[in-house]
């Protein structure tokens, strides 16, 4: 694991404001709803859009993964320095309920521990909840 560039990518989703991540995609305009399909159009951080794991990594390292002419999911487990499993893990596992602090959970453990093997993935899914159903009460 390339540790240096999983705390980087941490760091910043983590300093970003909460609507510039979203798991749901690889990027999308926060503006207008628009999710581009490809990683070509990569854009700066704070700029009005959100994106995933994969998204942010992206957008940090833009100049690496683009030099190699890689695909996004390629250049992103050799910029993170993870196998595909973990990759998977990080980038796609329960990705439609899962949020930012979701996210920062599963890089601070992937920092830990090197892996997502032991990761609760259970706990996280009702923790996403209870903060999902929380949200909503309070636009009620």
């Amino acid at each position: 694991m390339n540790r240096e560039n999983v705390q980087t990518v941490r760091d910043a989703i983590a300093a970003a404001p909460p609507e510039e991540f979203n798991y749901n995609h690889f990027f999308s305009d926060v503006r207008n709803g628009r999710s581009p399909s490809c990683p070509e159009v990569i854009p700066k951080p704070h700029c009005g859009t959100a994106g995933c794991v994969a998204g942010w990594t992206l957008m940090l390292f833009r100049i690496e993964a683009d030099s190699r002419g890689e695909s996004w999911e390629v250049a992103v487990q050799r910029l993170l320095g993870i196998d595909y499993a973990t990759y998977c893990n990080l980038c796609y596992r329960q990705c439609g309920s899962a949020d930012r602090e979701a996210a920062l959970a599963r890089l601070d453990h992937l920092l830990q521990h090197g892996n997502l093997r032991d990761y609760d993935f259970h706990r996280e899914w009702m923790e996403c909840h209870g903060r999902a159903c929380a949200e909503e009460r309070q636009r009620a």
